[in-house]
């Protein structure tokens, strides 16, 4: 017995992708409190009672 079939066969290929889109990374930080004042020190030489 011989059984002979016509078949046909077709391979497909997925679409083409898009181009990637460039990465853009924005960074926000949160607002910085402004500077301190310095800190400003005085010195003074004591003062002995003389005797």
């Amino acid at each position: 017995v011989r059984s002979e079939k016509q078949v046909t066969l077709k391979c497909l290929q997925p679409p083409a992708l898009p181009e990637p889109e460039p990465n853009i990374i924005i960074e926000k930080r949160p607002e910085q409190p402004p500077p301190q004042p310095p800190v400003i020190i005085h010195q003074r030489e004591q003062i002995c009672p003389t005797p």
